[in-house]
């Protein structure tokens, strides 16, 4: 049997364990058809961006004041991702790690290639109605995705 004191007990090959993964499985993967107001990706046409600005501020380095303004927006005492490592590691020790986040943040920048493990997040089902009486019921809950948090730093520079 499954149990967490903050989510409902759900025994392993009860119908309830199906019912929560195909309520979840159809929320997170939606099917959508495309309807007639909607174009065909044929028909999408974007005007290119001049290269020739003089403001190449969006492909320069990424800086250790960067690193750290995104450090700062991260809030303590927040539940971490898949890697285990919690906000206060990256608070506290954001100094004697700065060179090498900004080494590895950079690295990924020019390579184009964002570390497959950063997407990967942790997924639990929230009840969200008072009483008991609807916890068998999964549209009753609501989920919440925890990311790596370096991951939120990375992110946090980009979108700076």
């Amino acid at each position: 049997m499954l149990s967490n004191p903050y989510r409902p007990s759900i025994k392993q090959g009860n119908a309830k364990l199906r019912d929560f993964h195909d309520y979840f499985e159809d929320l997170l993967n939606p099917i959508s058809t495309p309807t007639n107001d909607e174009p065909a990706d044929d028909d999408l046409h974007f005007e290119s961006i001049n290269d020739s600005t003089d403001d190449d501020t969006l492909n320069s380095p990424i800086t250790s004041e960067e690193v750290l303004q995104a450090k700062r927006a991260q809030k303590k005492e927040k539940a971490c991702g898949s890697d285990g490592i919690g906000p206060e590691f990256y608070i506290n020790f954001c100094p004697l790690l700065i060179s090498f986040l900004v080494l590895l943040f950079n690295t990924i920048f020019h390579c184009g290639k964002y570390p497959s493990g950063w997407s990967n997040s942790l997924i639990y089902p929230l009840f969200k109605k008072e009483g008991k009486i609807w916890r068998d019921l999964a549209s009753n809950y609501r989920v919440i995705a925890l990311l790596n948090i370096i991951s939120k730093i990375f992110s946090g520079i980009l979108n700076s």
